[in-house]
């Protein structure tokens, strides 16, 4: 089963940004002044990236936070998820550090997150010969492959990330294996609904978790049974299986007259072919892409189905 993992990546870091500053990068998270809430630069950084350069598999945010002695820092964060290792990575976040130093005058702090299945692609900055001198952009990069195995101490650990952690892995771990997701996310489920979080919380991480492990309709049945099963054992305050089954039967129907309307016949023939063995997640995306797509071809894109 195909891997997507750009749109979840997005989302934790709109909602866990401080966590996961705190989660991989803890020196630099005693630096910042938390108690200002940090400003989304992303309005700029779309400014900066040029058209064609935000391709599937990246993630890109720019922050600004305020250091402890009162100085203002921009933060650009990067996250590389293709499941191939990228050569021109190094220069392409030289190039969009050096825009964001020439449009606004700010040196960003360079944070890179890879997310690749190969563990000996590790770029640690740009360096380049230059004359009888060296240009160099360092940049701190983490790998989430170091963290495959340590499934307790991920989902156990107190920050969300650790949970975020284990889910990436286990998709990229899965991806061919439907019957090996199934338990990982039944698995997954039964760590947060018995952490002792609040329900808003619980529903943020499940809405990660369902979008990192997408499964095929058959597994979907099983974990939403399986789901509903914890629920009604924990006695959990949440949204039930039966719920979200009539939430997702609901939206296909809401869906398939949307799409006829904005494309036609195409439109109709997209919703019999996708709409069936879509998930909630995946429902979700098409629903919020349609008033900012023209085409078929640009929902398809912007939802992960091309």
């Amino acid at each position: 089963m195909a891997r997507e993992f750009d749109g979840p990546w997005k989302e934790v870091l709109d909602v866990y940004f401080e966590p996961f500053v705190a989660f991989f990068y803890p020196d630099l998270h005693a630096l910042i002044d938390w108690t200002e809430p940090p400003v989304n630069l992303d309005t700029e950084l779309q400014t900066i990236l040029r058209e064609g350069e935000v391709g599937v598999g990246r993630v890109d945010k720019l922050t600004r936070v305020k250091w402890l002695d009162g100085r203002e820092q921009w933060l650009y964060i990067h996250v590389e998820v293709q499941s191939q290792p990228d050569t021109d990575l190094a220069r392409r976040i030289f190039s969009y550090h050096t825009r964001i130093f020439h449009l606004y005058d700010q040196h960003p702090v360079n944070l890179v997150v890879l997310g690749d299945d190969s563990p000996t692609w590790r770029p640690a900055g740009y360096n380049v010969p230059h004359l009888d001198a060296e240009i160099r952009l360092p940049f701190w990069a983490v790998k989430l492959l170091d963290y495959a195995g340590r499934w307790d101490e991920l989902e156990t650990h107190p920050n969300p990330m650790g949970l975020v952690v284990s889910t990436h892995l286990r998709s990229l771990m899965t991806g061919n294996r439907p019957g090996d997701r199934l338990a990982g996310k039944i698995g997954l489920m039964r760590r947060l609904l018995t952490r002792g979080v609040d329900a808003k919380t619980i529903r943020q991480m499940y809405k990660v978790i369902d979008w990192f492990l997408e499964l095929p309709p058959a597994e979907t049945e099983v974990f939403d049974d399986n789901l509903e099963a914890m629920e009604k054992e924990l006695k959990m305050e949440y949204v039930t299986s039966i719920e979200r089954r009539g939430i997702r039967k609901g939206m296909r129907g809401a869906l398939v007259v949307a799409l006829e309307i904005k494309f036609g016949k195409p439109g109709r023939e997209f919703a019999e072919v996708e709409l069936q063995k879509a998930d909630l997640a995946l429902l979700e995306r098409i629903e919020g892409s349609l008033l900012t797509v023209d085409t078929l071809d640009d929902l398809r894109r912007a939802v992960g189905l091309s």
